[in-house]
């Protein structure tokens, strides 16, 4: 019956190896949810630079004479969107500019 005592300390090194297993795994886990957030961060930045981009281009493009017809002529294809289309892309720019962040700046300058 001496075989029976090798038990319990078997049961100890195996339990030892599946909670350091446990703990590796949880920080491969979180080592991969930090690389999303900052790989969505940093695809949110690109978002806002083109977002930049396309409103100064069309302001900036009224101001030349050369563009400028192009640019009204987009701006009247514009006005053929369905109102629910210009709604989501407004919604969209505006998102992407930082409209909420500002909206909770002058907020808090007025509370």
């Amino acid at each position: 019956m001496g075989w029976l005592n090798i038990i319990p300390a078997v049961g100890g090194w195996v339990a030892e190896y599946f909670k350091g297993k446990q703990k590796i795994t949880a920080a491969n886990a979180e080592a991969k949810a930090e690389h999303q957030t900052a790989r969505i961060n940093a695809l949110a930045g690109y978002t806002d630079e083109m977002a930049y981009f396309v409103v100064g281009y069309s302001f900036l493009s009224l101001l030349f004479p050369w563009t400028a017809p192009y640019t009204m002529a987009g701006f009247s294809y514009l006005e053929q969107l369905p109102d629910w289309y210009a709604a989501l892309l407004v919604t969209a720019t505006l998102s992407a500019i930082g409209a909420p962040q500002l909206i909770r700046v002058k907020g808090a300058k007025s509370g």
